[in-house]
């Protein structure tokens, strides 16, 4: 119903109020008895002996012009105030001409709530001749709409989110910025062509876009911000360019039919949650750019198979790879700096993952043992890379029967192969100078052991409970040995 409102004006032109206003006209209202269909706003009326340009739009201008279908707006014209467009119910094709000038849309308002101006209008269709700047986004939720054409003076675009009908399209080569949530579950749009001319690609500006099979991103862009492609169940393809270097949060959280991802070799950092629960992903490659991978970036994604980190990455999140129930082997490549993997109260890096085998090419620093009691795990192969086991790092992994570790291995932490129940031999190398406390605790299978000159600790419970072992040799390099070191060594 539309709103009784008293208009004051200046010049009647073609059933449209005029009212100066700084210099310019602004369209005050609209003649009750003129019907109005098909409206062009001039640029500019003849008044006396001037010209004055058509510079805004008032509020509730249009107000109840039910038979209202078609709008052009002049790049005159840079504001539009609120509830310009009210009760406009038939309103279906607008046009807003090629300008430098943004225009300003205001909002539509009723009693509490707000939303973008255009909004309640059914619009099917929208040419945009110019950037617009706004408060809230002007087409969202706006289902009628199936058709968005941009002109080659438009440099940035959003305010589409909800859109469901928009299937296709084409961004402008002039267009340097998608805004935050731009498409944001338009779920029918199904192809976008995003130009090089594109700089920015904000937050979430597809996620939810269901029907969009294929992307590729421009080698302008350089970031992909938080959620940009959240949601996007239908996503099969994304080419990703060698300019981008972050992969921000949740950027392909819950790409469910993305089944491969190709990561160029310029890529810094992989965000929190970045491609968790893409639970068709079967492999990927991180390239030996990556410094860090965020916390839950690859959590349930249980097709994905064999993990190999570059030895460029210098720490793993918490649960980075949580639930990945079909990753089989890790490798960890040769490097001198040590990896950090991450935990809290919820777990470490490596929780719910069946690992069989491991390649360890290099030290590892944790708060707590990514691999403690993982007990699938029977296979560990270290490189002359790793200088020390750390407190745990194999704690409770049951499974596991056979284990490599170099010359370079000077110390074994405490709890190191506690509970390790199937190993049955092990050759601490001749560098080892210590044996933790409860190192070998409870290996009930191991049955030989030689201790290298080197050593000269043995703490606390080391071998204690090593059913199987039936002599032992001590080195005199050895100066301590801990209380109940070889406790329960029965045999």
């Amino acid at each position: 119903m539309p709103i009784l409102r008293i208009y004051a004006y200046d010049i009647k032109y073609e059933g449209l109020w005029y009212k100066f206003n700084n210099g310019g006209l602004e369209v005050e209202g609209h003649d009750p008895l003129v019907n109005l269909w098909d409206v062009r706003i001039p640029s500019q009326i003849e008044y006396g002996e001037n010209m004055y340009p058509v510079t805004s739009i008032g509020e509730w201008a249009f107000n109840g012009c039910y038979d209202l279908s078609s709008i052009e707006i002049p790049n005159t014209v840079t504001y539009i105030g609120e509830n310009a467009f009210y009760s406009c119910g038939n309103l279906k094709e607008l046009i807003i001409a090629d300008g430098t000038e943004p225009l300003n849309l205001s909002n539509y308002r009723e009693s509490d709530e707000i939303k973008g101006l255009f909004t309640e209008c059914p619009l099917e269709s929208v040419r945009i001749g110019r950037d617009l700047t706004y408060d809230k986004e002007p087409f969202a939720g706006n289902k009628n709409l199936t058709s968005v054409i941009f002109s080659g003076s438009v440099t940035s675009i959003g305010g589409f989110r909800l859109c469901e009908g928009l299937k296709s399209v084409t961004i402008p080569n002039s267009v340097t910025t998608i805004k935050d949530s731009a498409f944001e579950d338009t779920t029918g749009l199904q192809s976008i062509t995003i130009p090089n001319s594109v700089i920015t690609i904000g937050s979430a500006a597809f996620s939810g876009c269901k029907a969009l099979r294929s992307i590729t991103i421009p080698n302008s862009v350089s970031v992909i911000e938080h959620g940009t492609f959240m949601g996007c169940t239908g996503l099969q393809s994304i080419t990703i360019p060698n300019s981008v270097t972050t992969i921000g949060n949740f950027a392909f959280h819950r790409c469910t039919e993305l089944t491969s991802i190709n990561l160029p070799n310029s890529i810094i950092s992989i965000g929190q949650w970045a491609f968790s629960h893409c639970t068709s992903l079967k492999s990927i490659s991180i390239p030996k750019s990556v410094t860090e991978i965020g916390s839950n970036s690859f959590s349930y994604c249980p097709q994905l198979e064999n993990i190999s980190i570059p030895n460029t990455v210098k720490s793993i999140g918490v649960l980075a790879f949580y639930q990945c129930s079909n990753i089989k082997n890790l490798t960890i490549q040769d490097g001198s700096e040590p990896l950090y993997l991450a935990s809290d109260s919820q777990g470490s890096v490596f929780n719910a993952c069946p690992l069989q085998s491991i390649y360890l090419g290099r030290d590892l620093s944790y708060s707590e043992s990514p691999f403690r009691d993982m007990e699938t795990l029977n296979n560990v192969d270290m490189s002359n890379m790793v200088t020390y086991i750390g407190p745990d790092e194999f704690y409770g992994c049951s499974g596991l029967s056979s284990i490599s570790m170099q010359d370079s291995v000077t110390s074994i932490g405490d709890s190191a192969f506690y509970g390790c129940k199937a190993l049955k031999t092990i050759f601490i190398p001749s560098k080892t100078t210590s044996i933790g406390n409860e190192a070998f605790y409870g290996c009930e299978s191991l049955s030989s052991i030689s201790i290298p000159a080197a050593v000269k600790t043995i703490g606390d419970s080391s071998f204690a409970r090593c059913k199987a072992i039936s002599s032992i040799v001590i080195p005199n390099s050895v100066v301590s040995i801990g209380n109940s070191s070889f406790e329960g060594c029965s045999s």
